[in-house]
């Protein structure tokens, strides 16, 4: 059966690491783009095997992505109005903290 879960690639040190949110430790690194994509579905393939064969459930693809664009830095709120910059940044800083939380499992 064939199936797609959204890779998730970011700049780590010089290099970029990979991880899948659908399944739980399915990560990797690499010194390139390139190369992570190529060990991130390795990562994959390898994940779903180990699960298959110790007979463990195999999530359904759950994530999805979606590029958001922006054109400035004009941020609005769902008024229209402007939002102060102060205000921007504890935003983006609660955003920030609570992805982590997320991926590092911290209540």
């Amino acid at each position: 059966m064939r199936r797609g879960y959204v890779a998730v690639f970011e700049p780590d040190d010089g290099g970029w690491s990979a991880f899948v949110s659908d399944l739980p430790g399915c990560f990797s690194d690499s010194e390139t783009l390139k190369g992570a994509q190529s060990e991130i579905r390795e990562a994959i393939i390898l994940w779903l095997e180990t699960a298959e064969k110790n007979g463990w459930p195999i999530p359904e693809p759950q994530s999805s992505a979606k590029l958001i664009a922006v054109s400035n830095l004009g941020i609005k709120d769902d008024s229209g109005s402007g939002v102060s910059s102060s205000r921007a940044q504890v935003q983006l800083a609660r955003l920030s903290l609570r992805q982590y939380a997320m991926r590092h499992s911290v209540a």
